[in-house]
């Protein structure tokens, strides 16, 4: 096989395995995003159904105290932060492959 077709179809096969997990991650950040509220909604009521079953075993600990301490919004904007980071890292990679692919041709 020439070198030059070799070297362009493992050039079609790494831009469509990116480009692949690129949507893959794309879709679920998206899906995440949109369904962030929804994941909220039950982190909160996880909460409060932690905080009433302490108040009956006679632990006297307020929903504000444990809001306090444990922030859903904030624990979404960590997941979204990490999602994103692992896109950036793609991109990385996805550069220094090109720039192997170009030193190797």
């Amino acid at each position: 096989m020439p070198h030059g077709l070799a070297m362009l179809i493992v050039l079609v096969g790494v831009v469509l395995l990116f480009f692949g997990i690129g949507e893959l991650i794309g879709g679920s950040l998206k899906q995440f995003i949109a369904d962030s509220p929804k994941y909220e909604a039950t982190l909160n009521s996880m909460a409060a159904s932690l905080i009433q079953s302490l108040n009956d075993r006679g632990l006297s600990i307020s929903y504000e105290e444990i809001s306090n301490m444990i922030d859903p919004g904030r624990i979404m904007r960590f997941t979204a932060g990490a999602i994103t980071e692992v896109g950036g890292i793609m991109g990385n990679v996805f550069l220094i492959f090109f720039i192997i692919f170009f030193l190797a041709s």
